[in-house]
């Protein structure tokens, strides 16, 4: 029973890494091109493209959270309750 409820993680916890991964070279490559392409560029607007982008890796963390969350607890069907 336990590696049935291991194998309903690991694909959210998968996807999860690859989405943080992405939104992190996103950032990287954001910074790096404004700030090389164009120096003169707002520190302000980069700082807010930057945060967003991050922040929706901080929101897919925690909605892997709350799935491990219920996938633990017994609840494999999430689409059940609606």
């Amino acid at each position: 029973m336990k590696e049935k409820k291991r194998d309903g993680i690991l694909a959210p916890t998968i996807i999860v890494a690859l989405i943080v991964l992405v939104d992190i070279v996103t950032v990287a490559a954001v910074v790096f091109m404004l700030t090389t392409a164009s120096p003169g560029f707002p520190v302000g607007i980069l700082l807010v493209v930057a945060a967003s982008i991050l922040v929706s890796s901080v929101l897919a963390i925690y909605v892997l959270r709350a799935r491990i969350k219920e996938i633990r607890s017994g609840w494999k069907d999430d689409l059940g309750k609606y």
